[in-house]
């Protein structure tokens, strides 16, 4: 059946996680401001040279790689045609709209950085595998897109951010120097996650491990709010409303653009829905990631905390829009008296 759920791909009670991390992003963001003293504090400790938000990235992509299930690398018939759409979809097309966005709104270096940043990054690792599942799509093909778009981009993300940031915000990116910092915080706790899930062999992991990510991303969002919660007090409601517009401007031209894809490519329709979920999502902890990895000049130090507040943004209106589209697409399918029975 295509749209055959998977819980088990990814450990338990995907739904729930995917559930909690807005609340969490809330409670980061309500708390930084109203409590900034400690976070600030903790923002400015070091752990054998790393800072903290360091160490819990690459406890949240440690944890990543230990549930990640062998499965999922395969790939099946009929995946290359999304697979391809996706790799241009996702990490071709994003960065592009995202740098259009910027420019035709006139984006200042605060809310370009962050859309540079998330625009840059692959999908997210939960959620466009759970809103496909909602939808009644290819949950295992969404999952296989997941997996091959955040491995390519985290190759091909260093170039392609160097070339939207300096055409951008005018800002140098010193490739290497990213890359290998990325690698640290991201590619090797992955790899090391995964050589430990290889130990473990079949003995189940702890449920807790389940809520690690969420926790992770919402203390590292907690840290630099905390620390400029004084700026971030000062945007204005007009202002919070127009990140997120600039944000679902971003993700409505990537869903256009799997969907065009899907189309004309005549993809299947469980496969298609993967798709246009998957290539059109990007993840918020690598995007946070990618802003810690930044060697951002000491003047333009101040943007970090609105750009971390635009990529929280942007991953609510995302999660958000897919959600009710997940929907309507159920319900478009379904016949009236399931809809019904199913809302009863």
């Amino acid at each position: 059946m295509a749209g055959k759920r998977t819980p088990g791909d990814y450990g338990v009670n995907r739904q729930r996680r995917t559930a909690m991390l807005p609340l969490l992003l809330v409670g980061a963001i309500g708390g930084g401001m109203a409590l900034p003293a400690p976070g600030a504090w903790l923002d400015q400790q070091r752990w054998a040279g790393q800072s903290v938000s360091s160490w819990l990235i690459a406890l949240m992509f440690f944890v990543y790689g230990l549930r990640l299930q062998p499965s999922a690398w395969r790939p099946r018939a009929g995946w290359m045609a999304p697979a391809s759409a996706a790799l241009v979809v996702n990490l071709l097309l994003g960065p592009l709209a995202g740098l259009a966005v910027a420019a035709a709104v006139g984006a200042g270096e605060a809310l370009t950085l962050g859309l540079l940043a998330m625009s840059s990054v692959p999908p997210t690792l939960s959620s466009g595998i759970v809103v496909t599942d909602h939808a009644e799509g290819n949950a295992l093909a969404a999952l296989f897109l997941t997996l091959l778009l955040t491995f390519t981009g985290l190759l091909v993300m260093p170039l392609i951010l160097s070339w939207t940031l300096r055409f951008g915000l005018d800002l140098a990116l010193p490739i290497w120097p990213f890359a290998r910092r990325l690698a640290g915080l991201v590619l090797l706790p992955l790899i090391a996650g995964r050589l430990g899930q290889s130990l473990l062999g079949k003995r189940p992991l702890p449920g807790v491990l389940d809520t690690i990510p969420s926790l992770c991303v919402a203390l590292v969002v907690y840290l630099p709010v905390s620390r400029h919660a004084g700026a971030l007090l000062g945007l204005s409601l007009r202002e919070w409303f127009g990140l997120a517009g600039t944000a679902l401007a971003v993700h409505l031209l990537l869903l256009a653009a799997a969907a065009a894809a899907g189309r004309v490519l005549r993809i299947p329709r469980a496969n298609r829905i993967a798709l246009l979920f998957v290539a059109s999502q990007k993840t918020l902890p690598l995007a946070l990631a990618v802003l810690a990895a930044l060697a951002i000049p000491e003047g333009k130090q101040a943007f970090l905390p609105q750009a971390t507040v635009v990529c929280v943004v942007f991953h609510f209106a995302q999660v958000l829009l897919d959600s009710a589209l997940a929907l309507a697409l159920v319900r478009s399918l379904a016949p009236p008296s399931a809809v019904t029975g199913k809302n009863s």
